[in-house]
């Protein structure tokens, strides 16, 4: 019964942070922590441009602000950052390093093998695109 309170209170207290609470940016380690997903994002002054494929392995194989379990992020995880109160970029302004271009996520397009969604911050979209392609990667962690 203790831990459901527990639980409880921190979802309460969790919903009530609003957008500059929910993200904290770590500048010595060029990371973004959102409270409410529970997430560590890194946000590097070099932006890294993969195919799909490449990006999965660049995540995995990532070590980085101490940490070696990242991975690339979903596509409702990317637009969790999404912040629709601004506008190039539509992304919240804990993150320092935007490009203009679109940003892989691990997500396939409508089961689509060949196809995976992307996220953009400047024009606010999204889209499935050839796996091929080569597109910016943002790795994301479970902050446990």
């Amino acid at each position: 019964m203790r831990n459901k309170k527990i639980y409880i209170l921190s979802l309460m207290i969790i919903s009530s942070l609003n957008s500059d609470e929910r993200f904290n940016r770590i500048d010595e380690q060029n990371i973004v922590i959102d409270y409410e997903e529970n997430l560590m994002w890194e946000d590097q002054e070099n932006i890294i441009i993969k195919d799909r494929n490449e990006a999965v392995e660049y995540c995995r194989n990532l070590k980085f602000a101490g940490f070696d379990n990242w991975r690339l992020p979903f596509i409702e995880e990317l637009e969790n950052i999404h912040d629709w109160n601004r506008y190039n970029p539509s992304i919240n302004p804990a993150f320092k390093y935007v490009s203009q271009d679109w940003y892989w996520s691990i997500t396939k397009f409508h089961s689509n093998s060949f196809q995976g969604w992307l996220k953009k911050f400047y024009g606010s979209r999204h889209i499935g695109l050839d796996l091929t392609f080569k597109y910016n990667v943002k790795c994301v962690r479970n902050n446990e």
